[in-house]
């Protein structure tokens, strides 16, 4: 069993931090703290939901410091875009033992972060190669989860973070390295993509996805988002009581979206959700979903 209980976190690398807060308010996601890191040379804003998950934009202000510099080169090589997966695990010190018990390719021991962020937690990283070449980091707090004081209306949780690979086999057996069990495994026809989900303890989702028929609109954008970017993080999944409401209010702001809601495929192992999507020009480039269960 997997010390991964959830998926926690994703962070958003973008070159001018206000505009984009400016951008993710009009999409209706509520900014619960901002804080420039000196230490670390970098300005982050993040936004919380219900269930203590959040997502974070973060821009380098100083490319002396060592993630100031590491997230400037990102943005040279891809620009804006999703940067960085946080997933929660039950204890990061004995998580990362099993991990370099397995071989495991660790980026050195965890570490607490510093006090001066009021969060009390310790952090780990794995190489890229290890997660089918996403970026992860993996948490675990010393006490209750920390929980934005504003939380975001009507965006409940995050749901699934979908990673683009050339290779599923591959990218099952990398994640599976890490405890974690398929939990359904399907392709789908209509969107021509080859599909593995990873189903986490709180009902949170890793899903890996390859394109198989690129014919078909999904797979040819994966395809071409594998081209450009490579492997890695390709769209992160919302929670959201009612999308529809969501679409209304997005057109009646004339906040760029991709149409309104949709249902998911049939053999969709959630059922027939209601799926939006907003225009990536309206989020720095990130690919985002909201989806409503039935």
């Amino acid at each position: 069993m997997s010390e991964i209980t959830g998926l926690l976190g994703q962070v958003v690398a973008v070159e001018h931090l206000d505009d984009a807060v400016a951008n993710y308010e009009e999409l209706g996601f509520a900014l619960g703290t901002r804080f420039l890191r000196t230490d670390l040379g970098i300005d982050t804003a993040s936004f919380g939901f219900e269930n203590g998950s959040y997502l974070e934009l973060v821009s380098p202000t100083n490319p002396q410091a060592e993630v100031g510099r590491t997230i400037a080169a990102f943005l040279e090589q891809r620009g804006d875009g999703l940067y960085l997966t946080s997933l929660a695990v039950d204890d990061v010190y004995r998580f990362h033992d099993q991990l370099v018990e397995r071989g495991l390719p660790v980026l050195g021991p965890p570490q607490p972060v510093p006090p001066v962020r009021g969060i009390a937690c310790d952090v780990m990283w794995i190489k890229p190669r290890a997660t089918a070449s996403a970026f992860v980091q993996f948490l675990s707090y010393r006490g209750p989860r920390y929980r934005e004081e504003t939380v975001t209306p009507g965006v409940l949780r995050l749901f699934t973070q979908v990673f683009a690979v050339h290779d599923l086999g591959a990218a099952i057996e990398s994640f599976g390295a890490l405890g974690l069990t398929v939990w359904a495994r399907y392709t789908t026809d209509l969107w021509g993509l080859d599909t593995a989900v990873f189903r986490l303890p709180d009902g949170s989702n890793i899903e890996i996805v390859a394109p198989v028929d690129t014919s078909r609109s999904a797979a040819k954008t994966v395809n071409a988002f594998l081209e450009t970017r490579g492997q890695g993080q390709y769209m992160t999944v919302f929670e959201a009581d009612d999308v529809g409401a969501i679409f209304d209010r997005f057109e009646a702001s004339g906040v760029p979206n991709l149409g309104p809601p949709t249902p998911a495929p049939p053999n969709s192992p959630w059922g027939p959700v209601q799926q939006l999507w907003p225009h990536p020009k309206a989020t720095n480039g990130a690919f985002l979903e909201l989806l409503t269960l039935p």
